[in-house]
């Protein structure tokens, strides 16, 4: 006998062992994003949620939605956009219900049914649904004082939600938990696995996830396909109701699956790469053909190969020449401009040591004007020598790229390509070397220019030293003294000359 009850007893244990094992690790998981939103970046900015429509009082923001505010009378909902097909998934929902006073209403409800509403008298949804609904009440309507309550209601469609007595004759499972005010999010999780439906609850004490069992049903036939929604309503008394975090993931077996469950992406990888490589080698094949049919009909276009490469570099030689020949130019006339530049400064060094000398305290120094003119040749010439810099930047880039041209040319990879390539770019070749002449006669001109400048620059002349007079200051007031008493004789004479004149007529 006791023999017979230990037997019975680990083949229980057995049981309850082999059963949890496949209720918790017997399916894998696919997050599936269109059915999903969270922060941040939760709304667009034209206030939109992607994949999701809004009704009511619901506003989305940055990191949640408020799906209604704390003022009395609100109803709000989001909905998915787009029917969920698959047999089995998982939901989890972060959210916090947040009011002043000790008591809150109403409260906020998660749903996955058939046909999606947008309002209604059942928390802000429609009554009469068909598929699951499971509410988070905060108001107590049946006065038991069990409430908040965690209420979960699979309805068939027929069922009308009793408001008086908070579902509690409707209800498949339930628990009694406090979400309300949590200094954490409130999180639930809904599994939906093989016709179980399992109701997990975080009551949001801790920041870590503190999952614990509020109910499960067995046998539970949901809609297939299905819509994702959560609403929420206020009535005389009013709290937030937001909601930070929706997520669903499908549900998938571990072993033994189903063709139309199994995504097989290593397979269809395979068949893809397959499928492409067909079409390209088809495409390929057309190519060939459509060449072979132009090379046909018309033989005068179609161009020589190359099938000697002496024979390719004989008939490039000239363009071998040219290039050569430009950066031998190139090379001369950066060895000329470096003199010229050379002899620039020089002249600057000299005319600086010419100001920069000390005058005898007797002398004069130049004119302000000389000065002026003299800085402003120098103000030019720097201007000159910059714009100089510039054209010998220039020609040295061109030199590098004629350099990399004539490399290229030198070790063709093969016959055939390195002609197209010559012959491609011969234009660009002459235009290179039509560039750096105008670069250089416009240098030449500006090297002219600065000596013209530098020749005439002002000369600086001697201060002049004056020589003491031989005429003393009392021999100057004699001499005026004289020269009154003569005008004062000759006018006295006039006087008199002129008086006998006139007696005598």
């Amino acid at each position: 006998m006791n023999k017979v009850t230990m037997n019975r007893k680990f083949v229980i244990l057995l049981i309850c062992v082999v059963e949890f094992v496949l209720s918790d690790d017997s399916y894998r998981l696919k997050y599936e994003y269109k059915y999903s939103f969270k922060g941040p970046n939760l709304s667009q900015s034209d206030k939109s949620i992607p994949f999701w429509n809004t009704s009511g009082d619901a506003v989305p923001s940055h990191d949640s939605v408020r799906v209604v505010p704390s003022l009395r009378g609100k109803k709000g909902a989001v909905w998915s956009k787009y029917p969920f097909t698959h047999n089995s998934w998982r939901l989890d929902v972060s959210f916090r219900i947040l009011g002043r006073g000790k008591v809150g209403a109403d409260g906020l409800a998660v749903w996955f049914v058939e046909t999606p509403s947008h309002g209604g008298p059942v928390f802000g949804s429609m009554d009469m649904w068909k598929g699951m609904g499971l509410f988070f009440d905060s108001f107590d309507n049946d006065g038991k004082r069990n409430n908040p309550y965690v209420t979960l209601i699979v309805n068939d469609g027929t069922m009308s939600y009793s408001h008086s007595t908070d579902g509690y004759e409707q209800k498949n499972g339930g628990c009694l938990r406090d979400f309300r005010n949590r200094p954490y999010p409130t999180k639930a999780r809904i599994i939906y696995w093989n016709n179980r439906l399992q109701v997990l609850i975080d009551s949001g004490f801790t920041k870590e996830e503190d999952f614990e069992e509020c109910t499960t049903v067995d046998n539970v036939k949901l809609p297939q396909p299905g819509y994702f929604g959560v609403s929420a309503a206020t009535g005389g008394l009013a709290d937030d109701h937001d909601v930070h975090k929706f997520l669903v993931w499908s549900l998938y077996p571990k072993q033994g699956e189903t063709k139309e469950d199994e995504d097989q992406p290593g397979q269809k990888n395979k068949e893809e790469m397959k499928r492409l490589q067909e079409e390209y080698e088809k495409n390929l094949q057309s190519f060939m053909e459509e060449q072979k049919k132009f090379k046909e009909e018309h033989p005068d276009k179609v161009k020589e190969e190359f099938t000697d490469v002496d024979d390719m570099y004989e008939d490039f030689m000239p363009e071998f020449k040219a290039v050569m020949d430009v950066q031998n130019k190139v090379k001369d006339e950066l060895s000329k401009l470096r003199s010229s530049m050379i002899m620039v400064l020089e002249k600057q060094e000299r005319i600086i040591s010419r100001l920069d000398e000390k005058s005898p305290p007797d002398a004069n120094l130049a004119k302000s004007h000389e000065i002026e003119n003299v800085m402003k040749i120098q103000r030019v010439t720097r201007d000159s020598v910059h714009e100089l810099e510039n054209h010998l930047n220039f020609l040295k880039t061109t030199t590098l790229a004629l350099s990399d041209n004539v490399a290229n040319l030198n070790v063709p990879d093969r016959a055939g390509a390195a002609g197209h390539n010559i012959a491609s770019k011969s234009y660009e070749q002459q235009k290179f070397a039509l560039d750096i002449q105008e670069r250089l006669d416009v240098m030449r001109n500006s090297l002219v220019s600065i000596e013209a400048k530098q020749g005439k620059q002002p000369k600086l002349s001697c201060p002049s030293v004056e020589t003491p007079s031989c005429v003393t200051f009392a021999g100057l007031i004699i001499v005026a003294v004289i020269q009154v008493a003569i005008l004062l004789a000759y006018h006295i004479i006039k006087q008199s000359r002129e008086a006998a004149a006139k007696k005598f007529f």
